[in-house]
């Protein structure tokens, strides 16, 4: 066992050894630094347009309309009408 301990310390005293030496930079190539007290410029997002609940069309909005104008014997066509212009919607994207 004391085998083992002294075989541990030896090989973790190898692993120990001399740092490399750091490579220095070329005298040619002097390093850019830029100032700390200058930030790089930031990007500003575009402000959000703001949207009331008035402005937005809900299905509220349309129900009047849609209860004068559908009825049971013309709901038929109105729905192919709606489904048609909506393929039209998605084929113009």
């Amino acid at each position: 066992m004391r085998w083992l301990m002294i075989l541990g310390l030896c090989f973790s005293m190898l692993g120990c050894g001399e740092e490399p030496a750091a490579e220095e930079p070329a005298a040619e190539e002097p390093a850019v630094e830029e100032p700390a007290d200058q930030a790089p410029p930031e990007e500003e997002a575009p402000a959000e347009p703001e949207i009331s609940a008035e402005e937005v069309p809900l299905p509220e909005d349309f129900e009047e309309e849609a209860e004068g104008e559908i009825s049971a014997e013309n709901y038929a066509a109105v729905l192919d009408e709606l489904s048609a212009e909506l393929e039209a919607e998605e084929g113009s994207e």
